[in-house]
């Protein structure tokens, strides 16, 4: 595991108490959409759309959850 991904995954951890993370927010922290993509490929993480609220607006959104591989792997790292 990269650095990157490490960061990535603590990252989501972290998120999954309140049910994951947006997509565009990782990739404005510095992840690249390759590598996330890799984690969901990997099974460390998912993907999916969903519906949220903005505001007075909702919006698809994608977001981006840690598996339990992706926990035992952070935490084997």
């Amino acid at each position: 595991m990269t650095p990157q991904e490490g960061r990535a995954l603590k990252i989501l951890a972290d998120a999954g108490q309140r049910g994951g993370t947006v997509l565009v927010l990782m990739i404005a922290q510095g992840f690249s959409a390759d590598l996330l993509a890799g984690l969901t490929r990997d099974g460390l993480a998912t993907m999916s759309t969903e519906t949220v609220s903005a505001g007075s607006q909702t919006i698809e959104a994608t977001i981006l959850r840690i598996t339990d591989a992706g926990r035992a792997a952070l935490w084997c790292h």
